[in-house]
């Protein structure tokens, strides 16, 4: 069973108990941005990650930003490629997720350590 060395903490429960309106898009990305940038921060000062991970996962903090930014400012996610926000943010959601899989220091196949748990 793989080891997950970060963990973000109360997230899931945001995106499956409530509705996909821009008010809960806005406070899941409140509560998970904090988190990622206080993991990529420790990676960062760590120096033992690959800096290609962190790049991406700096990126990936940027895209959920971004998101935020766009909705508070009234934007038309047409305009950029999606029809929701919802949509945007799952779209960077499913990045977070292929990142968090890596695994970061191999051991046996069972006791691989990966990235990021998302819960």
């Amino acid at each position: 069973m793989a080891k997950w060395r970060n963990k973000t903490v109360g997230v899931k429960g945001l995106l499956l108990n409530e509705e996909g309106s821009d008010k809960n898009v806005i406070a899941t990305i409140d509560r998970l941005v904090p988190q990622l940038q206080r993991i990529c921060n420790a990676e960062k000062s760590f120096g033992k990650i690959d800096e290609y991970l962190l790049e991406e996962f700096q990126n990936n903090i940027n895209d959920f930003i971004w998101v935020k930014e766009s909705i508070e400012k009234d934007e038309d996610p047409t305009e950029c490629g999606f029809e929701t926000w919802r949509d945007a943010f799952n779209e960077y959601l499913v990045l977070l997720y292929d990142l968090a899989d890596t695994t970061i220091t191999k051991h046996d196949g069972f006791n691989d350590e990966k990235f990021l748990w998302v819960e």
